[in-house]
């Protein structure tokens, strides 16, 4: 019998363990984005020179907060954004912080997300080459776009 006690009590310790380590989708939203032009630098024999970039064009960005709740009972809000519906495709996560630009940022790897929803545009950076001690770095670029909410 007090086996069988223990059996249930681990099972239903187990089971709340795992409902607290959930993710809560607060926000799930989704806009049809269109960047047009794309600006930036490549390496190139020593020295950064200006370089012609192809857009995006048309494409889907998600944007999605989720609060986790870790076993110990604390919480933490985590902003996530993806291109095109494929998180494999592009793809920033990070928490989200007690304060915004007027929308969302997401900084990962050397690359920044920036959303406003209130003026429907934003922007994507990536400056990772420019701390690269490589003579091959990867090229700065920006790409400004405008979007509709779907």
């Amino acid at each position: 019998m007090r086996n069988l006690i223990l059996a249930l009590l681990i099972l239903t310790i187990g089971s709340a363990v795992a409902k607290d380590d959930k993710d809560k989708i607060i926000t799930d939203l989704h806009y049809l984005c269109l960047n047009t032009i794309v600006a930036g630098l490549n390496w190139t024999g020593g020295k950064w020179i200006e370089a012609t970039f192809h857009p995006l064009g048309q494409f889907q960005l998600g944007i999605f907060i989720a609060e986790t709740t870790f076993s110990d009972g604390s919480k933490r809000q985590f902003i996530h954004f993806t291109r095109d519906g494929d998180s494999e495709h592009s793809h920033c996560g990070a928490e989200l912080l007690p304060f915004s630009v007027d929308g969302w940022v997401c900084e990962r790897a050397g690359e920044t997300i920036m959303y406003s929803e209130e003026q429907s545009r934003g922007g994507i950076s990536r400056i990772i080459g420019s701390t690269s001690s490589e003579d091959s770095r990867d090229s700065l670029v920006v790409m400004p776009f405008t979007c509709q909410k779907r």
